[in-house]
């Protein structure tokens, strides 16, 4: 009796959310779920079982497929709920990663109508490698929200952290993103604020050599 195939794809994709929602590698489907399979079926159910289990699409490119399918889905279900707040904020701040490429990433806070309450998600991490202006930035972050349909008019207030890039008054990010919601408030992320408050101030001596140079 062969498994059919609507419980073949079902299961390969509740394995594959399984290994996104713990963090673990999607090539641990063909290394250690699908060995560890064969011998529990083999040994407990039989070989027929064995065989059965083998018909389950479980290689990493169908699972890397399936991962990405999941994304793209939780992303329109985000993006709906969004569209649905009155308004909503977004956060966002430029990051190098161990290639030197600048990561953008930006969160998204909103209100959950159906539940009256305040929700922060992740909203999208994009690479902009060397272009850092704020403008190329304010671009990414537009690019974003236009390609999932959320309107920039309903950006209520955006933090980021106090980089000219970003707040700058011309050419900032924050002031390009104005442009298109000039209703839009802004402020200096919190936690950027306590770290460069709480961070060790030169001594005396170090400024006066500074000052004379």
């Amino acid at each position: 009796m062969k498994v059919p195939v609507s419980l073949k794809k079902k299961a390969s994709l509740k394995i594959t959310h399984l290994l996104v929602t713990k963090k673990k590698p999607i090539t641990e489907s063909e290394e250690i779920i699908v060995p560890a399979l064969n011998i529990l079926a083999e040994e407990v159910l039989g070989k027929s079982a064995a065989m059965k289990l083998n018909e389950v699409p479980l290689s990493a490119t169908t699972m890397e497929r399936w991962k990405l399918m999941i994304a793209e889905d939780l992303l329109l279900q985000l993006a709906e709920r969004v569209r649905k707040s009155p308004c909503y904020g977004l956060q966002f701040d430029l990051s190098t990663d161990f290639t030197n490429r600048a990561q953008l990433t930006c969160f998204t806070c909103y209100v959950d109508c159906e539940h009256l309450r305040m929700i922060e998600e992740f909203l999208f991490s994009e690479d902009v490698g060397a272009e850092t202006t704020g403008e190329a930035t304010a671009k990414k972050v537009l690019d974003c929200l236009t390609h999932n349909g959320i309107p920039i008019e309903k950006c209520s207030h955006i933090t980021t952290d106090g980089a000219a890039r970003m707040v700058g008054i011309r050419n900032g990010a924050v002031a390009r993103l104005k442009d298109y919601a000039p209703n839009c408030g802004s402020s200096h992320c919190t936690l950027h604020r306590q770290n460069l408050a709480s961070k060790h101030l030169p001594s005396e001596s170090d400024l006066d050599a500074a000052m004379k140079k």
